[in-house]
Formats: structure tokens, C-alpha cells, sequence
């Protein structure tokens, strides 16, 4: 087989595999959201979330550290597979 055909099988198999992982993360995305607004905690519902990379970022201010930890624990069952969590989750006990 010519290696121009190799290379181009190779850059397809990359695509569908870089596809494949974006489908995976944006789902991860999507569970993370549902599972924080399930939350019986009303601030733990507005942490907001997004996926970039093979990071799962949490955003968003709760009144206390023990509400975003538990913010963290809703989504930690999502992790696998490379992707990490990235907690910004800011307190603000004012």
C-alpha cells in the first residue's frame, strides 16, 4: 500500500478517534449538569460545568466548603478514562 494512502488512513483513524472522545466528554458534560441540579442543595444547582479537554471543570460560588464538596462528590463517579476534575468553585460565606 503507498504511504500516502497509509497516512491518509491514519489521519481518519485519528479523526474518528478525536470524534469519539469529544461524543464521550460532551456526555460526561451533559450527565455532570443533570446530577448537579438533581442536588437537593439550591446552591449545588447553580454550579455550572464544561468539559475541556480531558478536564471537567466545575464553575460557580456556594456559601460554604462542605456545598462544593459535595458539588465535587455528585460528579466523581464520572471520571474515568483519562479525565480529570478541575474544581473552581468559588465560597463566599458572606
Amino acid at each position: 500500500m503507498p504511504t500516502i494512502e497509509l497516512e491518509r488512513i491514519a489521519q481518519q483513524s485519528h479523526r474518528t478517534e478525536l470524534s469519539r472522545d469529544w461524543q464521550r466528554f460532551r456526555a460526561v458534560q451533559r450527565l455532570a449538569a443533570l446530577k448537579l441540579q438533581g442536588s437537593r442543595y439550591y446552591f449545588v444547582r447553580q454550579v455550572t460545568c464544561e468539559v475541556q479537554g480531558q478536564v471537567l471543570i466545575l464553575k460557580g460560588q456556594v456559601p460554604s466548603f462542605y456545598m462544593k464538596q459535595i458539588a465535587q462528590t455528585l460528579v466523581r463517579d464520572l471520571l474515568r478514562d483519562g479525565l480529570v476534575l478541575d474544581n473552581r468553585v468559588e465560597v463566599d460565606s458572606r
